[in-house]
């Protein structure tokens, strides 16, 4: 229960400033209305219920592990282990808002609670989708996060550890619980 809490926090600050995009211009960027998915015209578009869209059997078979499920408050789960100290994940549904930055403002976000991560693009995954790896909150231990574009719906994927697993080892898991997301929905 220890690393319940940093877990948490880390799921909810890349939550929170995931949906704050940049300030970029609000002007047209030439994107037809397929690279937009959320600026129809009622503004309501059907989210993503990840809860039901992967089990703790699926994320525990990323992650070589047996793994819980706990709701987040606000939309998301997240999945522990036993151990505290051994990986978790936490997938996290919110409104697609070009408004807010769109993937752009996602990929700020995330690389902005990552220490010294920068984004990098999956192709093949969702509509779009990133993945980045870094330190967090003053750890020393590598951390993953990314984000895939799913209709209207931007899913955000989080893998903490305290285990010293390397960086490409935490990257793999993060590319491969991005993608279960991206194929499921």
């Amino acid at each position: 229960m220890r690393r319940t809490l940093p877990a948490l926090a880390l799921a909810a600050a890349l939550a929170v400033l995931t949906s704050c995009g940049g300030d970029e211009s609000s002007g047209s960027s030439g994107s037809s209305s397929a690279d937009s998915p959320a600026d129809g015209g009622s503004g309501s578009s059907e989210l993503v219920d990840v809860c039901s869209l992967v089990s703790a059997e699926d994320v525990g078979e990323v992650l070589g592990a047996t793994v819980t499920t706990t709701e987040v408050p606000g939309g998301g789960c997240s999945f522990n282990q036993e151990d505290p100290r051994a990986v978790s994940a936490s997938i996290v549904a919110t409104p697609y808002d070009e408004g807010s930055g769109g993937m752009d403002g996602t990929r700020q976000g995330v690389t902005g609670v990552l220490d010294g991560a920068t984004a990098e693009t999956l192709g093949g995954v969702g509509d779009d989708a990133f993945v980045a790896v870094g330190t967090a909150l003053g750890g020393e231990n590598q951390q993953g996060g990314g984000a895939v574009l799913v209709g209207g719906t931007t899913v955000q994927v989080s893998v903490l550890q305290a285990e010293d697993l390397p960086a490409d080892d935490v990257r793999q898991l993060t590319v491969d619980l991005l993608t279960l997301v991206g194929e499921r929905a």
